[in-house]
């Protein structure tokens, strides 16, 4: 939880959406998903000291692949979301999955 308050409130807020997506997400559905501006999503994703203990990145925005360095650390992100917050998420991030993924 430490981690998670020492990022600031909106890169809490892409860190929970990335708990919610699950250990590893793509920048490309981070931003479908987290209902802010590419560039708050951009910003909150940039990899400062105190948030490269988070996250691991594989490539530069906006090809990146995030994932969680640690599973206690997604699982603290996910558990702060209130329930109907969650459920709400996880509609968003199926809406986003068949935009971002289509068949």
């Amino acid at each position: 939880m430490a981690r998670l308050d020492r990022l600031g409130p909106v890169a809490k807020e892409i860190a929970q959406v990335g708990a919610a997506i699950g250990r590893e997400f793509s920048y490309e559905l981070l931003a479908a998903t987290a209902q802010r501006t590419q560039a708050e999503v951009r910003d909150g994703n940039k990899r400062p000291r105190q948030r490269r203990s988070c996250f691991f990145s594989v490539a530069r925005i906006p090809e990146a692949t995030f994932s969680f360095k640690h599973a206690l650390v997604r699982d603290a992100a996910h558990g702060t979301l209130l329930r109907g917050t969650r459920r709400r998420l996880h509609g968003r991030i199926a809406e986003a999955l068949q935009v971002v993924t289509p068949n």
